[in-house]
């Protein structure tokens, strides 16, 4: 899909999984789990410092609404990147599930909503840890201060307030695809 311009953060789509929470930036840490055991952590301000800034347009379509979708400018971290960090390869795994610390009632509990990609997916370099949106930091309603932008699938992969990515055999069972207004 071409889209000549960008939405802006009071025009683009939003959809929620669950109750929106409220994330201290400066206490942040994103977990990244490989198959092979290895586990590593990381602040915001790490993955700034540690890994390049990249900047890309990417289109944004939900699910359960066709007329629900949305360009923005994104800025962030590949994916790829940090999975190649913590020893991940193509036959590594099969999934990289990743979960939002949004909470979801499940039964008795609240869970955050997870979601996953195939490995060839996020190892292509297409996939982002977005940190920013049209060159300003994500706003609340936009899954700060981390968020999982994937080009290409519908909004349900692109999992907001992003606390943990993991490398597993079989999909993420969390996945709820479901699909609110904001």
């Amino acid at each position: 899909m071409v889209v000549s311009s960008t939405a802006e953060d009071d025009t683009f789509f939003v959809r929620v999984h669950g109750e929106i929470p409220t994330i201290d930036a400066t206490a942040y840490r994103l977990k990244v789990s490989a198959l092979s055991g290895t586990s590593l952590e990381y602040t915001l301000d790490d993955l700034k410092a540690l890994f390049p800034r990249k900047v890309a347009e990417i289109s944004l379509k939900c699910q359960g609404d066709p007329n629900a979708n949305s360009t923005a400018s994104w800025a962030g971290v590949c994916l790829r990147d940090l999975l190649v960090k913590a020893g991940v390869s193509e036959q590594g795994g099969y999934h990289v599930h990743f979960t939002g610390q949004d909470a979801i009632p499940v039964g008795e509990e609240k869970k955050g909503y997870a979601s996953s990609v195939l490995l060839d997916k996020a190892l292509s370099g297409e996939v982002l840890l977005a940190y920013e949106m049209n060159a300003a930091p994500l706003t609340q309603k936009h899954g700060p201060p981390l968020r999982v932008v994937v080009p290409d699938l519908t909004g349900k992969q692109s999992v907001k307030w992003l606390v943990n990515i993991s490398v597993e055999k079989e999909p993420a069972a969390i996945d709820f695809g479901l699909c609110f207004p904001a």
